[in-house]
């Protein structure tokens, strides 16, 4: 079965194989400071498991840890408990959200609350990635940011 576990402070996921879920969360949470939820699994076997990785593969963080884009939101909540070669067809259809440019204009030149909470997303990020034990924490900071960016842009 693949499962996504979701590592409550920090947001990110764990995508990854096994058929005894509940031992392999117990076995990650020895060596998690954190709380750690399963919050999605398929019932279908270990090839689906590099299908996801290689349609998310820009929310990697690390090996198996997966920022929680709105991707990954959006896919956790609209996959089907279906079996192995309909999830995969689902993976291959499932279309994703596209990414802001890095350089988004500002219409007004003076700085606001937009822009530094932006700024402080970024700090946060760096700091959590950093105590999470992420060395790829510049990654999952982009991330973080991009969601900042599409929140000013809908507003």
């Amino acid at each position: 079965m693949i499962y996504f576990i979701q590592n409550i402070n920090t947001g990110s996921v764990k995508i990854g194989y096994s058929r005894r879920i509940k031992e392999r969360l117990s076995v990650l949470s020895v060596g998690s400071d954190s709380k750690l939820d399963i919050i999605k699994v398929l019932k279908v076997n270990n090839q689906v498991e590099s299908v996801i990785f290689n349609k998310f593969s820009k929310d990697r963080i690390k090996g198996e840890w997966f920022a929680y884009s709105n991707n990954i939101k959006r896919f956790i909540n609209d996959v089907p408990n279906v079996n192995t070669k309909q999830t995969i067809d689902f993976i291959n259809d499932f279309k994703l959200d596209e990414i802001l440019e890095t350089t988004t204009k500002i219409e007004d030149p003076v700085p606001d609350l937009r822009v530094t909470n932006v700024l402080n997303t970024l700090d946060t990020a760096i700091i959590r990635s950093k105590n999470s034990g992420f060395t790829d924490g510049i990654r999952f900071a982009q991330h973080l940011i991009r969601q900042q960016l599409l929140r000013i842009k809908s507003s």
